[in-house]
């Protein structure tokens, strides 16, 4: 049997994904517009990564603080990106894992 111990409101939340936008300019070089809200958002959940978890990105040159996962979701975020929870918590998506269970866990 699963006991979840979740503190009221911060189950699964809807969470934006804001995506990093370039253009060009006139003579044709790349630039960065900004960062631009997607069309849709999804749910998901965050928790603090384990000590586990933080020790093997931070060896890889990618050191997270908390992971997401992303339930049911049409729209994917990718590294560039970030994410905004309700509350108004902001983390920048640095690596993606898909499970089987077609669940989404970003590490943030």
């Amino acid at each position: 049997m699963f006991t979840a111990n979740i503190v009221p409101g911060y189950g699964f939340q809807e969470v934006e994904i804001y995506i990093k936008r370039h253009g060009k300019t006139a003579s044709g070089r790349v630039t960065e517009v900004g960062y631009q809200p997607a069309e849709q958002a999804f749910l998901g959940i965050a928790a603090e990564a384990s000590q586990r978890e933080k020790e093997e990105w931070r060896q890889n040159q990618h050191p997270i603080t908390h992971t997401v996962v992303q339930y049911g979701a049409t729209v994917k975020a990718k590294a560039t990106d970030y994410l905004v929870f309700p509350d108004g918590r902001k983390f920048y998506v640095c690596l993606l894992y898909t499970s089987d269970a077609a669940d989404d866990l970003i590490g943030v």
